[in-house]
């Protein structure tokens, strides 16, 4: 992933890499969290879309959902992460949870 153009900020950067493309975005948010009996799993909230463009501080989604369409303009600063839906992978598939980790190392 080289590449000699030279971003001026986050949206450019993400615009020059991932136009046109399917991606999920994360803003930080939670959704539901699952109770097992002796875990708990929190589900991130994500946008999932086409990148469209991207100006400034602002980032363009296309969102299709039930053969309807709309445009979502996302603020850059409350962007987490960007993942784009090429490889099979999902955010859930890149945040590690890190109690899980600790009660499974514990056993070790």
């Amino acid at each position: 992933m080289t590449t000699t153009k030279r971003a001026n900020n986050y949206a450019d950067a993400v615009l020059h890499f991932l136009k046109g493309k399917e991606v999920e975005v994360y803003c930080g948010d939670t959704g539901t969290t699952l109770k097992f009996s002796d875990s708990e799993e929190t589900q991130k909230n994500v946008i999932r879309g086409i990148l469209e463009d991207a100006l400034g501080d602002c980032i363009v989604v296309r969102v299709t959902w039930r053969q309807k369409s709309a445009l979502v303009y996302l603020n850059t600063w409350s962007i987490k992460a960007i993942l784009p839906l090429e490889h099979g992978l999902f955010i859930m598939d890149i945040y590690d949870d890190e109690e899980y980790n600790l009660r499974h190392l514990k056993k070790r």
